[in-house]
């Protein structure tokens, strides 16, 4: 009897720690139509994010240039990819996100590749309960990949992992993968077309019994 109550509590625990590490996401795979927890922007620099099919069957999202900024003195894109149950632009207040937990550690991971040479970081955008319902008050929390860091190749699929911790006052959120350019604007000159493909996005509670 013992023996067996120890069981169900390791199996209880065990249970309730793979529980807590389930993917946030619907569609994390891409395998499935529902792309709502995608979204693209900002208007007018990259098409809305959409299902493709490459060669060998494999599916997963594509988002495109579709303009490009001249001021005559600098040529670039401005694009941000947003993940998790984003609808419209930022969502009105954070309602349409990720429930997330304050003062909680999430992992998050995703394959990237394409013709954009790199991504200047990802982030948290979170929302906070009782601030105003335009969502107006959202703010960014900085994650372990930093500035630069995503390098994004054109015929090679790369892994990219990562952590991020909410503050004591966050509701909601989503995941931000920032491609706007700093400094060297003619490292950033693309062409209409060109593109970022994603697949295998996790985001989900840190398991620290691993």
């Amino acid at each position: 009897m013992k023996f067996l109550k120890i069981y169900c509590i390791f199996t209880f625990l065990m249970t309730s720690a793979l529980l807590a590490s389930d993917n946030l996401l619907q569609n994390g795979d891409l395998e499935g139509e529902d792309i709502s927890e995608f979204w693209s922007g900002a208007p007018g620099d990259l098409k809305q994010c959409y299902i493709f099919q490459e060669e060998d069957g494999n599916r997963c999202l594509k988002i495109e240039v579709q303009g490009i900024r001249d001021t005559g003195k600098k040529y670039y894109i401005k694009g941000e990819i947003f993940i998790g149950g984003v609808q419209g632009r930022y969502g009105t207040d954070g309602s349409q996100a990720l429930r997330l937990k304050p003062d909680t550690t999430y992992e998050f991971g995703f394959d990237i590749k394409g013709t954009i040479e790199r991504a200047r970081y990802v982030q948290l955008r979170v929302w906070s309960e009782g601030e105003g319902e335009d969502g107006s008050k959202s703010r960014f929390i900085d994650s372990t990949i930093g500035t630069n860091e995503v390098i994004i190749k054109e015929d090679e699929w790369t892994r990219y992992e990562g952590e991020v911790t909410t503050d004591s006052t966050t509701h909601t959120g989503v995941l931000r993968i920032y491609l706007y350019p700093e400094g060297r604007y003619d490292e950033w000159k693309y062409k209409i077309g060109d593109y970022i493909l994603l697949d295998n996005v996790v985001i989900r509670e840190k398991n620290f019994l691993n």
